[in-house]
């Protein structure tokens, strides 16, 4: 090591820092995964009327019959669609989510795109971990700049979809598994990482994090915040409200239009 006038030079240690967000609900207003679900359907990869059920639990949704019943309408969708995966090709799979991002990719939320756009310019390494199709979350991903982006694969032969995932586990159900990997692999440094998500699945993540972020989140989320004194912000219209925790609690921080 080089030495001064004052004693040895210390060595700069440079710090990765880095920012891992959910997509669909985060970053995305709506969601990748039914997006692609409807464009199959049109396509006639999908009967028709698996799109039936799907209406019927988007309208009671729409009507909020009762207060899972958006949980119900994300069942709708995976009903509708893994039936129907196996000899699926992948190529249908690769245009549906072309056309989905051309149509809708810029829909996003205000908050979440801005803090991209901040942490970025910060030097922070930005990851997406996502549920809805990797095809889809690469091509979204690459539109809004990640450096990292981990989706649902499906298992394919002969550029043909076998119907099986790998380990035969969901990537919803392994986040905070998939983030500890990427952290590892890359030689990220939790310190002063941040998490952004909006529902469950989202909770082991922000349980890894120094800053999580709960945005728009539902019950479950919500409940886990309030909990573990989670920073929550929610996004409605042109407004922005940020949420601080105090003594069990939240008092709005911040109202910003945009």
């Amino acid at each position: 090591m080089a030495k001064t006038q004052d004693g040895p030079q210390k060595r700069r240690i440079v710090v990765k820092k880095f920012a891992v967000f959910d997509i669909d609900g985060t970053v995305f207003r709506w969601q990748l995964f039914s997006e692609v679900v409807f464009e199959l359907i049109n396509d006639g990869y999908i009967p028709g009327a698996a799109k039936k059920s799907i209406d019927i639990k988007m309208d009671e949704w729409r009507s909020r019959q009762h207060a899972h019943s958006f949980h119900d309408y994300e069942v709708a969708i995976i009903e509708a669609f893994f039936p129907y995966v196996k000899n699926l090709p992948v190529a249908a799979i690769e245009a549906a989510a072309e056309t989905v991002i051309a149509r809708a990719g810029t829909h996003v939320y205000m908050y979440t795109r801005d803090l991209i756009a901040r942490l970025k310019k910060e030097g922070y390494t930005l990851i997406a971990i996502s549920g809805s199709q990797d095809e889809i979350v690469q091509k979204f991903a690459h539109l809004w700049h990640f450096d990292i982006a981990i989706g649902q694969i499906h298992d394919s032969e002969n550029n043909l979809y076998t119907g099986t995932i790998p380990g035969n586990k969901l990537l919803v159900l392994q986040k905070g598994e998939i983030l500890k990997d990427i952290v590892k692999k890359h030689g990220l440094d939790w310190q002063e990482s941040i998490g952004v998500g909006d529902s469950r699945s989202d909770i082991p993540l922000l349980k890894l994090v120094e800053n999580p972020i709960a945005f728009n989140p539902n019950d479950e989320l919500f409940n886990a915040a309030k909990e573990h004194g989670w920073k929550v912000v929610i996004e409605r219209k042109n407004m922005i409200y940020e949420l601080e925790p105090q003594n069990g609690t939240y008092l709005l921080a911040s109202a910003n239009t945009r």
